[in-house]
């Protein structure tokens, strides 16, 4: 799911496993793998299955879909190559020997870095599943593998001359025979091109995938899903509520870098008071929601002011200043007397006894 703000120009890509368990039929409690139902609803007429997918997915997002495309593998091949090529960043180096390749299994093998990539390349990358090096060999690392090639592919287009209307006409007539695709019209492709216009000036592009890791592991599961033994996901409160996810996706929709960046945060009691530093590990989970935010317990009891700091190599630095507009610190410098990495956390919050200014005297209460 491609989501497109209109506001900050930024694009949100969504991804569901195909693992996840949603309701096949209307009102039937049929659950089974969200991959099955375009199949299932194909065969009742031609069209069909796309219009049920699309009421699956706004049912499990919560976001009405405007348009929809589906293309197969022949059709991703020709749209790569028709683009000349994509540039993908390798996140990390991996081989997979059973790669289908048709008749049999194939190794291909992907180093770590920016690589220009033609279209069976793109293809070999973004279906890979079978590796058992660096967590490659999982449908998720495998959807975030296919957001990252989506992404090259917007990246080309906007930054060639195929933006412009007749040039895009010409793309989709190349791979028309491939490609399954809601009604457009001439305004909505020049409408199109003006938002990705404002999306290459200042817009950016986060990706997310709904796998039981999503919001802190708050939201699905893949224990005890269904009874026939088949690995299987679906949403911790049950199958078919989706109540939770709608929420975390509107937080994601607030805030998409801070949710991005994931965090691990922990919060520690220096001299505010035990009890008094729970309410505010409370309030910050109610405020920021479906993130790694944990109380750590007293770690001294004689410490002034908020602090809030970075405690990794890794940035966060946007994750920092979102979650500051919620406990104002006082400093956002580790302090001396903070001498370790305390629980390799990567953003620390230590409240300690609260300053007061009176007048022209600061009083510690």
């Amino acid at each position: 799911l491609a989501s497109y703000n209109h506001k900050t120009n930024d694009i949100i890509l969504m991804s569901i496993p195909r693992d996840l368990h949603v309701e096949i039929d209307p009102g039937s409690q049929w659950y089974k793998r969200i991959n099955s139902v375009y199949s299932t609803y194909e065969q009742k007429g031609e069209g069909k299955g796309l219009e049920r997918l699309r009421e699956v997915v706004t049912e499990v997002t919560g976001h009405e879909i405007q348009y929809h495309a589906m293309i197969g593998y022949k059709g991703f091949v020709e749209l790569i190559d028709t683009l000349g090529g994509i540039e993908v960043n390798v996140e990390n180096s991996f081989t997979d020997y059973a790669y289908p390749d048709g008749i049999g299994y194939k190794t291909v093998s992907f180093q770590e870095g920016p690589q220009v990539m033609d279209g069976e390349t793109a293809l070999e990358y973004s279906r890979s599943r079978h590796s058992m090096q660096n967590n490659e060999g999982t449908d998720f690392a495998r959807a975030r593998r296919q957001q990252n090639v989506l992404t090259a592919a917007t990246d080309k287009v906007i930054s060639s001359s195929l933006l412009n209307p007749q040039s895009l006409m010409n793309l989709f007539n190349v791979v028309q025979n491939n490609v399954k695709i809601s009604e457009f019209t001439l305004n909505d492709i020049e409408a199109g091109i003006t938002e990705l216009k404002k999306f290459n000036e200042n817009g950016e592009t986060y990706s997310f995938v709904l796998d039981p890791s999503a919001g802190a592991g708050q939201l699905l599961t893949s224990q005890n899903v269904v009874n026939t033994g088949a690995y299987a996901i679906g949403p911790i409160d049950g199958l078919g509520t989706y109540e939770d996810i709608h929420k975390y996706i509107n937080h994601v929709w607030q805030d998409p870098k801070l949710y991005e960046e994931n965090p691990t945060i922990r919060i520690y009691n220096t001299g505010l008071g035990y009890n008094e530093t729970r309410e505010k590990y409370l309030e910050l989970t109610k405020k920021l929601p479906y993130l790694k935010i944990y109380y750590t317990g007293t770690l001294y009891n004689d410490k002034e002011g908020t602090i809030s700091y970075i405690n990794s190599t890794k940035g966060f630095a946007h994750s920092l200043k979102s979650i500051n507009r919620y406990i104002n610190p006082t400093s956002t410098e580790q302090p001396e007397y903070i001498t370790t990495r305390l629980n390799g956390e990567d953003i620390t919050i230590l409240f300690g006894k609260e300053i007061v200014s009176n007048g022209d005297s600061t009083v510690t209460e």
